[in-house]
Parts: C-alpha cells; sequence; structure tokens
C-alpha cells in the first residue's frame, strides 16, 4: 500500500471534446503506483469504455504548457485535425526524466485510432505548440556530458500529426 500522503493509487482525466464529456481512468491494480501497474480507460459518453493496449507503468498527472487550449485535465490533450484528438499521456521514467505515450482518438465516434507507447522524454514543465496539422512537443533529445558537471539534456522539438488514421512522429529539422 502506497504511504499516507503519497501518489494516489488511480486518479481520472476529464475532457470535453465538443458536447462530448469523457473520463480517463488511470489506476493502479495493486493500490501502489511504484509497482508500476497501472492501467488506462476511457469511458465515452453512453457508458462505452475502451481499455488502452498500453503497457502498465505509473502514469503521472501533469499539465502541459501550450499555445493552444488543452482539451483535458492533467493531461495534455490537443486537436490534432477534423474529428481528431491526440492525449499526450506522462509517466514515470525513474530514474530518469518522465516520458509520454500519444493516443490518438475520434472523439465524434468514441474510437481509439492509434497508440505510441514512448514518444519521447519530457521536459519539465512539458510543453507543445500546436500548429496547423501538427502537434510539437519539446523532449529530451540526447544527453551530454558537462566536464565536472555531470549531464545535461539537449531539447528538440519532434513532431506529431496523421497520416492515413495513424500517428507519425519525427523530429523537426
Amino acid at each position: 500500500m502506497p504511504a499516507p500522503g503519497g501518489p494516489a493509487p488511480s486518479w481520472e482525466s476529464t475532457c470535453k471534446f465538443g458536447n462530448a464529456s469523457v473520463s480517463i481512468v488511470f489506476a493502479s491494480k495493486s493500490g501502489d503506483v511504484t509497482e508500476d501497474d497501472m492501467t488506462i480507460e476511457i469511458r465515452w459518453p453512453g457508458g462505452n469504455r475502451s481499455p488502452l493496449n498500453l503497457p502498465e507503468r505509473w502514469y503521472r498527472p501533469k499539465s502541459f504548457v501550450s499555445n493552444a487550449q488543452c482539451l483535458c485535465s492533467n493531461i495534455g490533450a490537443f486537436e490534432l485535425g477534423s474529428n481528431v484528438v491526440v492525449l499526450l499521456v506522462p509517466w514515470d521514467g525513474r530514474p530518469g526524466w518522465d516520458h509520454a505515450s500519444a493516443i490518438l482518438l475520434d472523439p465524434i465516434r468514441g474510437r481509439v485510432l492509434d497508440l505510441k507507447d514512448d514518444i519521447g522524454e519530457l521536459g519539465e514543465p512539458p510543453m507543445a505548440i500546436a500548429r496547423p496539422g501538427r502537434i510539437e512537443l519539446l523532449l529530451h533529445d540526447e544527453w551530454m556530458l558537462q566536464p565536472g558537471d555531470g549531464e545535461f539534456a539537449v531539447p528538440r522539438w519532434r513532431i506529431l500529426s496523421v497520416q492515413g488514421g495513424k500517428l507519425i512522429t519525427r523530429w523537426r529539422e
């Protein structure tokens, strides 16, 4: 069991997609998030549920800094075109920085279109820029040694876009 005052064994993100309210539930099977056993389930209007086929791990609530309106609480959620939304779900990358998974949704039809397990290592705070037809995330691309002082992260923008109903990711040149 988690220590009193420790991380919650379950939490929820509430989303507003047009007129539809959607919940995304994150729950630890053991009740202890440090066991890396959290699962994710989308609860659509009308009672339909979509368990996500992502690895069990410690999913963490985080707000994203962005020039676009975030459509969900506690995670990144941005429009990525007509009737398409991308969810950016942070997870614990200990002993390093947090990483993120990306989930492509069609909120009108209540469908999960695509998943990307690990799109990279997030900076702090996580940053996303919305541009026409894509989202750009500031991620740690590599680590460099600073003589006598340890390591430092080299940030780089990663582009997320949709092609043929699938998420496409690439580094910005």
